[in-house]
């Protein structure tokens, strides 16, 4: 029996896949299968998969039924105690099998394992290293509730966890990953990071207005059902207007990036409906959350993402267009914490000093004044 399963879920990605397979047979652990779902596919993916003639592939064919589907029948079909998920387009490093494997042997309890991992460009090119336990240092439930961290491609599972909870909701086009890390969460399930980076993962900039309309009503379906369960502890039934305020925020930046100016301004104004303590402080605390989203794997360039909400806020009714100098401040200091968790200290002082330039108050910033004197 293998030691751990690769489910690969793929539509239409025969040459992608094939990339991602050769990534598969380069682990150093040899003791896996890989089950390949096939989602309809109308190219020759069952060729590609065919002419790596490798007995531990298991190609595994459905009706077009989307990824949560695909993944599901995967973990359905897998023959060993862990599972772990590669996209199409992605690809593992050659020693995540063995370091995640290392880490639930010396864990019996131990129940999701997540480490970081490479963006790049469709030319191979590194776009950004992402280190999520640096900003995002628990796995439990709490912080779950103020954003996803992982990435599908860089975890993996105990199976006997999602025999507990069931698998991914496949009503949900996107986010069904997150859905299910919640509900593990939720079930007390133990999650640790290994703060290793483990695979790479390929950014389609095209894929962006598909996934903000598809982002903004799967997200909020799926809090409402988590948040209707009856049995929430009242600490965690409290955060409800925290978390669709977040939701709001994050998808006025998914639709700025978009290009859709209307549908930001009405993202915005429910955000601050569902929690109004987002106006107060100085500057503004929606301008925190603005600043963090200018590192997400949606947004466009600084300079654009800059201008983009420069023209939103202008009109807002809240005032905020007297904040648009402070936000670039704050993208600024964003930018100079993220340079240095990635190592780059000339980066790093230099957005620190235009920081200053830009808001002179970051002055009182001890963390921004540590990366000046560094």
């Amino acid at each position: 029996m293998p030691e751990i399963s690769v489910i690969i879920p793929t539509y239409n990605r025969a040459r992608m896949l094939a990339r991602a397979l050769r990534s598969v047979l380069a682990q150093t652990e040899p003791g896996w299968e890989c089950l390949i779902i096939d989602d309809g596919s109308t190219d020759d993916t069952r060729a590609v998969v065919d002419g790596f003639a490798e007995p531990r592939f298991r190609y595994l064919s459905q009706a077009n039924q989307g990824p949560a589907a695909a993944r599901n029948n995967g973990i359905r079909a897998a023959q060993s105690p862990y599972i772990t998920f590669l996209d199409s387009d992605d690809q593992m490093l050659p020693e995540k099998l063995a370091l995640h494997l290392r880490a639930f042997r010396a864990d019996a309890h131990l129940g999701l394992l997540a480490s970081g991992w490479k963006e790049i460009d469709a030319q191979g090119n590194l776009l950004r290293e992402r280190l999520p336990w640096l900003t995002h240092p628990s796995l439990d439930l709490p912080a779950w509730l103020t954003g996803c961290p992982v990435l599908g491609s860089a975890l993996t599972v105990r199976k006997t966890c999602l025999d507990q909870v069931g698998l991914f909701n496949p009503d949900l086009r996107v986010a069904e990953d997150y859905d299910l890390w919640l509900r593990l969460a939720y079930a007390g399930c133990k999650m640790q990071w290994l703060p290793q980076v483990v695979c790479l993962r390929e950014l389609h900039p095209q894929g962006i207005s598909r996934h903000y309309a598809e982002m903004s009503r799967c997200l909020p379906r799926m809090f409402e059902d988590f948040f209707a369960q009856p049995d929430l502890p009242a600490e965690i039934a409290a955060r409800r207007g925290q978390v669709f305020a977040r939701l709001h925020v994050e998808n006025t930046g998914r639709a700025l990036a978009a290009g859709d100016l209307p549908a930001a301004r009405e993202q915005l104004k429910q955000a601050v409906q569902a929690n109004p303590t987002l106006l107060l402080g100085d500057p503004p605390r929606i301008l925190d959350t603005l600043a963090s989203m200018s590192q997400a794997d949606y947004a466009p360039e600084r300079e654009v993402y800059l201008q983009a909400w420069t023209a939103l806020l202008a009109d807002d009714p809240h005032g905020l267009g007297r904040s648009s100098r402070q936000l670039d401040a704050l993208l600024c200091a964003t930018e100079a914490f993220d340079a240095s968790y990635r190592g780059n200290k000339p980066l790093a002082r230099k957005k620190a000093f235009a920081a200053l330039r830009k808001d002179p108050s970051w002055v009182r910033n001890r963390g921004l004044l540590k990366l000046l004197l560094k």
